[in-house]
């Protein structure tokens, strides 16, 4: 139990962490380029969450993590 609790707060460590450069790098773009490139500089986040929660969704024991269930 110990190693999960410790995956999880590497996970979201790493998750908070990244957010940083789109604070700083989307005012600075849609300033220079405007809101169009804004959005492009965050579609690829999204979109790779998109997939990795498919992802999630296709392995077997995620009927388990649904039902709330290890």
């Amino acid at each position: 139990m110990q190693v999960l609790g410790t995956a999880m707060t590497v996970q979201f460590g790493l998750g908070y962490l990244s957010t940083f450069p789109s604070i700083y790098l989307v005012p600075a773009v849609v300033e220079v380029h405007g809101w169009g490139w804004g959005w492009r500089l965050l579609a690829p986040g999204s979109i790779v969450g998109i997939l990795a929660l498919l992802r999630l969704r296709a392995l077997p024991g995620a009927i388990l993590i649904a039902n709330g269930k290890k």
